[in-house]
């Protein structure tokens, strides 16, 4: 099949980079250099490759724009498009129900607002049609550590 035969590229990226947490957080006050600018460059590369991208930093990466994006892109696509979702900042962990794992914490993604759990990005992203691609990057500063200083709470 010739290059010009070729499906283009269609598709969203949504872009998060969380390089300082909001009020919600209490008073944890580390600041991460890179996730805007991890934010801005996946912005750029998903341009570059035919996508349409909406990029979120600091006070507008947001629970409800994740939430509302993510919907709003499973609705548009279908089979063969390409949907990619980067988050670039905190990670954490919360208590969960006994029995779900081992350790009894759940990873979380810390949006500026507040915490997703993985198991909610997990069922946001099963609302796409079957065939279409999805990619997942997350690069999330985290450990046991520093999540038990941090709250542990969710809205």
């Amino acid at each position: 099949m010739k290059r010009s035969e070729l499906k283009p590229n269609t598709g969203v990226a949504l872009l998060f980079g969380v390089g300082t947490l909001g009020q919600h957080y209490g008073t944890h006050t580390d600041i991460l250099q890179s996730p805007d600018n991890d934010a801005k460059d996946f912005e750029i590369i998903a341009k570059l490759n035919g996508l349409e991208a909406k990029t979120f930093l600091l006070a507008n990466a947001t629970r409800q724009n994740f939430q509302t994006s993510i919907a709003k892109a499973a609705r548009s696509m279908s089979a063969g498009d390409f949907f990619l979702l980067v988050f670039s900042g905190f990670g954490g962990c919360v208590p969960n129900f006994p029995g779900k794992s081992p350790d009894r914490h759940t990873n979380t993604w810390c949006l500026y607002d507040s915490q997703v759990l993985t198991t909610e990005i997990k069922f946001a992203l099963s609302s796409f049609q079957a065939d279409v691609n999805i990619l997942v990057i997350s690069d999330c500063s985290s450990s046991r550590e520093n999540n038990q200083k941090r709250p542990n709470k969710r809205p």
